[in-house]
């Protein structure tokens, strides 16, 4: 989606956020990963992406008119990061299967996203599983793309990050929405001052609620 360059312009934004970022605090978080949060209150190097055509469509199809950002993260999984645990996004709430989508997530990748640098694992067709499978690690399949590509996926796929065994880090925008009708991971009405929010585009301010 994104060319190489423009890729890299936007990871540059990210620079002096990360080396001000702590590592993560438990197992899930990853203790050699990196995550900003509030991402719109700290860098407009995003925006665009926020709703990008490509992206706006998937979500009209996928949770119909009404969504609004649910976690807006950039994250880096540093070296010696381990495989993060199979998880489904939307278990959250506590909402009874089967039931419509109501999250979607996006990650856009920063960098090459390769097996050995942490790229994520997915359980296709897991989001259409009963409620009392759980997956097992070989079944996933490990999601490859080069710098500047987008990966969608529904809320209720089974998926984690994998590990970086590599000695660079993995960079990494995930833009993660949800229906309207559900409360957000973050508050973006605080997250996000009204200072800045007022400069922003009308569809990307709607988007922060």
């Amino acid at each position: 989606v994104l060319d190489r360059a423009d890729t890299a312009r936007r990871l540059a934004a990210l620079e002096d956020l990360f080396s001000a970022t702590p590592t993560g605090r438990n197992f899930f978080e990853g203790f050699h990963t990196q995550r900003i949060y509030a991402v719109y209150a700290k860098t407009r190097a995003f925006d665009d992406l926020a709703v990008h055509p490509l992206l706006l469509s998937a979500l009209d199809h996928a949770l119909g008119e009404h969504y609004q950002f649910s976690a807006p993260v950039a994250l880096q999984i540093g070296p010696g990061e381990k495989a993060q645990v199979l998880h489904r996004d939307e278990d959250v709430y506590p909402l009874p299967r089967p039931h419509d989508p109501v999250v979607v997530n996006s990650m856009w990748a920063l960098c090459d996203f390769t097996a050995d640098n942490g790229s994520t694992r997915l359980v296709p067709g897991s989001h259409r599983w009963p409620e009392d499978r759980r997956p097992d690690e070989s079944e996933t399949v490990t999601v490859t793309m080069p710098a500047g590509s987008v990966l969608i996926y529904l809320g209720g796929l089974w998926h984690g990050g994998g590990a970086n065994t590599t000695d660079r880090p993995r960079p990494g925008l995930l833009l993660e929405y949800v229906v309207s009708w559900l409360r957000a991971q973050e508050t973006q009405l605080i997250a996000v001052p009204p200072d800045v929010a007022r400069t922003l585009p009308p569809r990307l301010q709607e988007l922060l609620g």
